[in-house]
C-alpha cells in the first residue's frame, strides 16, 4: 500500500492526570481499530491512531475527505447537561481529482453537547508545533495539548499533554514549575489575537519553565492561554516582570482597544541587628485598557485584596466583554507559586456582576 495513503496520530500523557476518551473517529470507516469507549489515556502512556486511505475511498472521480480524530474529557461531566469540557486534535486530507492537497491539523475545545464539527483549523500556526491549553476539574489545574508534524513517508502528527499546573496525589507538584502565571480564558463566541508580550528577569536567571505565546496567536472560544515564567529571589533585591496583551477591538488609531494585565514583583532584603532577612516581595497587579500606544496600566492590588476579584467591562459594537481578574490562593509551601492570576473573558450577559461596595 502507498505510504501517502497511510496516516497517524500519536497521543503521549506526560501529565499525573489521566484522559478519559470522549469520541474517536476515523473517516471513510475502515477495519482500523479504534480505542474502545471505555478508554484512557494514562500518565506516561500513549495511544496511536493510525489508518489508511486507499483511492477506492474516493471513488472514479478521486475526489473525498479522510480524517482521524480523539476527543478526550479535561473536565468529567456531572448530571447537569451539557456539563463538562473536551478537547481533541484530528488530521485531516482533501484529495481532488485523485490528487493529495496539503494535510490539515484542526483542534476542538467545547462542550460534550456543542457542535461536533466546529473544529478548528490551526495547520498555518504549526511553525514548527502548535500549543493550546484546557482547564482540568481542579480550580487550579491546566493542560497544554501540544501539536508536532513527525517526519516520514506519510502523514503522522504527535500530540503531548502536559500539565502546566496541576498538584499530584500526594500534594506534590511533579516537577517545577513556574513562578507567575497569567492564565487567560475565553468564554465568549469571539476570538483574540494576542498584540504582545513581554517577560523581565535578573539577568542571571536562566528559567527552563517558562511558558511563553506567540505574538500573532489567537484566543479562541473555549480555549486558555498562558503566560508564565520563573525567577529566583535568592540574591538580595531584584525585579521581574510580565505582561499579555489582547486585542479586543482592532481597528483604526482612534477606535482601537487593547486588553492587558501585568506582574510586578520586587524584593528587597531588609537588614536588621546586621543579619540580612528573606526578601521582601512588592507585587503589584496592573491592567491596561486602550490605543495599544497609549500608558494605560492602572494598579487594582487594592480591589483584589478586598473583593477578591476585580472586572472590567469592554464595551465596543457589536459586542461587550466583561473581563474577571482574581488571584489564586496558594497555602502548600512546596508549589512555590509567587502570583497566580485567571483572568477570564465572557459575554456581557453571561455573568451577574456584584454591586459595588
Amino acid at each position: 500500500m502507498d505510504d501517502s495513503d497511510t496516516y497517524s496520530v500519536v497521543w503521549k500523557n506526560i501529565s499525573t492526570s489521566p484522559f478519559k476518551l470522549f469520541l474517536a473517529d476515523i473517516s471513510p470507516p475502515h477495519a482500523e481499530k479504534l480505542p474502545p469507549p471505555d478508554f484512557e489515556l494514562l500518565p506516561d502512556e500513549e495511544y496511536t491512531l493510525k489508518w489508511h486511505s486507499p483511492g477506492t475511498d474516493r471513488g472514479f472521480t478521486g475526489t473525498g475527505t479522510t480524517s482521524g480524530f480523539l476527543r478526550f474529557w479535561s473536565i468529567p461531566a456531572t448530571e447537569m447537561p451539557g456539563s463538562g469540557l473536551t478537547f481533541g486534535v484530528k488530521l485531516e486530507r482533501d484529495y481532488v481529482g485523485g490528487s493529495p492537497h496539503p494535510y490539515k491539523v484542526l483542534t476542538y475545545v467545547g462542550s460534550p453537547t456543542g457542535n461536533p464539527d466546529s473544529w478548528t483549523d490551526v495547520t498555518t500556526e504549526l511553525n514548527p508545533d502548535y500549543t493550546f491549553f484546557v482547564d482540568g476539574q481542579g480550580s487550579l489545574e491546566t493542560y497544554g495539548i501540544s501539536v508536532k508534524r513527525l517526519l516520514g513517508p506519510y502523514a503522522s502528527l504527535e500530540v503531548t499533554i502536559d500539565g502546566v499546573y496541576q498538584q499530584a496525589a500526594a500534594g506534590l507538584v511533579k516537577r517545577p514549575r513556574p513562578n507567575y502565571y497569567e492564565e487567560w480564558v475565553n468564554r465568549t463566541t469571539s476570538t483574540f489575537e494576542l498584540l504582545d508580550y513581554a517577560i523581565e528577569v535578573p539577568s542571571q536567571d536562566i528559567s527552563t519553565t517558562d511558558i511563553k505565546p506567540k505574538v500573532g496567536s489567537y484566543l479562541r472560544p473555549g480555549c486558555t492561554s498562558v503566560l508564565a515564567w520563573s525567577c529566583s529571589t535568592t540574591e538580595g533585591s531584584g525585579y521581574t516582570f510580565g505582561f499579555m496583551r489582547y486585542w479586543m477591538n482592532k481597528g483604526g488609531p482612534q477606535d482601537s482597544t487593547v486588553l492587558g494585565v501585568r506582574i510586578d514583583d520586587r524584593w528587597e532584603a531588609v537588614e536588621v541587628d546586621a543579619k540580612t532577612s528573606d526578601p521582601e516581595p512588592l507585587r503589584q497587579v496592573s491592567t491596561f485598557t486602550g490605543p495599544p500606544e497609549a500608558c494605560f496600566w492602572v494598579h487594582i492590588d487594592k480591589e483584589l485584596r478586598n473583593l477578591g476579584l476585580f472586572h472590567i467591562f469592554v464595551d465596543h459594537k457589536p459586542h461587550k466583554f466583561i473581563v474577571t481578574i482574581t488571584r489564586e490562593q496558594f497555602t502548600l509551601p512546596e508549589d512555590q507559586i509567587r502570583c497566580h492570576l485567571r483572568i477570564t473573558i465572557d459575554d456581557d450577559a453571561e455573568i451577574n456582576v456584584p454591586p459595588s461596595k
